[in-house]
């Protein structure tokens, strides 16, 4: 396989165009790998008053449901949203997981999650004082993303 990079300086946005003779799957991984990069760099538009925020998605603690409302949180603020849970979850980066009915959490910003005996748990984040829920349906795969982020 050959590639090569040209540089244009017409272009108003990048693009990269991969020409292929045959399903491969070098072809396929390379796919997921710019989908993928491109969810990482996403910005998402949200409202907070009465102005238009421009965010990246990497900068987002978790979203949360409140009175039908998705709410983006960050370490400080928590931006209205126009998009619902299930939209977001189809296309935010790999390291947002669901949490519970109501929550999307971006594992990169996890500080620490307890358990409780009864049902749910809590997760906390680095660099902020907000805390969520995390249900028993959803627990297990947030504590097995968590750990396969750790180095041991």
């Amino acid at each position: 396989m050959k590639y090569s990079f040209k540089f244009n300086p017409q272009l108003n946005e990048n693009e990269i165009v991969i020409e292929h003779n045959a399903d491969d799957q070098l072809i396929t991984d390379l796919h997921q790998a710019l989908a993928k990069q491109q969810r990482a760099h996403k910005t998402l538009k949200l409202f907070y008053n009465d102005e238009q925020i421009f965010l990246n998605v990497n900068d987002i603690l978790f979203f949360e449901t409140d009175n039908n409302k998705v709410y983006a949180h960050t370490n400080t603020y928590a931006y209205e949203s126009d998009y619902k849970l299930y939209e977001l979850i189809e296309s935010l980066p790999e390291h947002f997981i669901r949490i519970s009915k109501s929550t999307i959490c971006n594992t990169q910003y996890v500080l620490a999650i307890s358990r409780y005996l009864s049902s749910s748990g809590t997760v906390k984040f680095k660099n902020s004082v907000k805390t969520v829920y995390v249900s028993r349906l959803f627990y297990n795969e947030l504590k097995a993303s968590l750990e396969k982020r750790s180095l041991l």
